[in-house]
């Protein structure tokens, strides 16, 4: 795998990863769809290259799954790019569901069951998170 790298955090840099070795994420609920904002993306793309790197998580089996950036993915696809930019981030999965629900909040058009889901799942998390912070309070500095 040939590397570009920028640093982010100790454990977190920018690499380019080859598409085949990307995975959706599981039960991933938005929908990635050929509209016009699909190729204003594409078109985006293909003039300035893919700006914003995908945020991925590796997976035991050896891919990764994608939690930001579904969308980028297929337009990169279909422009014929091998390979793409990703931040690897090590992430549970309350945290990767809660990361891939605000990043497509910031989406201009969400369909109301895509909304349901974000609502749905991320009350959810908020409520695992808070069960789990009863359980083992972590202080605060």
């Amino acid at each position: 795998m040939t590397e570009k790298t920028d640093i982010r955090d100790s454990d977190e840099k920018v690499v380019e990863i080859e598409m085949e070795r990307l995975r959706t994420f599981t039960n991933h609920p938005f929908k990635v769809i050929g509209d016009s904002q699909m190729i204003e993306l594409q078109d985006s793309i293909k003039k300035y290259g893919v700006l914003n790197p995908l945020i991925v998580r590796p997976r035991k089996e050896g891919y990764y799954e994608i939690i930001s950036g579904h969308r980028k993915k297929y337009a990169a696809e279909r422009l014929g790019y091998k390979k793409i930019p990703v931040i690897i981030r090590m992430m549970q999965d309350d945290e990767a569901v809660v990361t891939m629900v605000d990043s497509n909040l910031q989406r201009e058009q969400i369909t109301p069951s895509e909304k349901a889901y974000e609502e749905f799942d991320t009350e959810e998390v908020r409520k695992l998170v808070k069960r789990l912070d009863e359980l083992d309070p972590i202080p605060l500095p």
